[in-house]
């Protein structure tokens, strides 16, 4: 079967701009985390943790198809999403994943793998989103994504 970038997109509570293409304004392109929580103001630190929504920007063979990705090793978080849509659902809260360097990914189609790859550093207080989409050089699918900027929060995003 072929992948193909079903362009349907997603949308922000913002508009209905696609993520695909808005990813770059949507993630911060620095490690900083202007959401992490010093613990110098006298309140008390939650526990450390990081959270991510999944998006699904691919069809099979012209055909919705559910993709999951796999988060961490062994797996910590797992997430599956439809042609053209995201989860969790806004406004639910996102899903909480591993800290930590090098945090892997794995793309499946069923219990076929995809793609496997990983997060480069993942830190507390941090939102990502991930977003299933193909590779422009290889034509194959791939998950994309980063830390988003605190102006697009994870949970309202559709």
């Amino acid at each position: 079967m072929v992948f193909i970038n079903c362009g349907r997109g997603f949308r922000s509570v913002a508009g209905r701009s696609a993520i695909l293409f808005a990813l770059p304004l949507l993630v911060v392109a620095c490690a900083s985390n202007p959401n992490q929580d010093d613990g110098e103001d006298g309140e008390a630190e939650r526990e450390p943790h990081a959270v991510v929504k999944f998006c699904n920007d691919l069809s099979k063979g012209g055909a919705d198809v559910v993709l999951t990705v796999e988060v961490g090793f062994p797996v910590a978080a797992t997430l599956s999403a439809s042609t053209g849509s995201c989860t969790p659902l806004a406004p639910a809260s996102c899903q909480a994943i591993p800290l930590g360097t090098d945090v892997p990914l794995t793309l499946r189609d069923g219990s076929q793998v995809l793609w496997q790859g990983g997060m480069n550093q993942v830190e507390s207080g941090e939102e990502w989103i991930l977003v299933a989409e193909l590779d422009d050089t290889s034509g194959e699918p791939t998950v994309e994504g980063g830390v988003l900027k605190p102006e697009f929060p994870c949970s309202e995003i559709e």
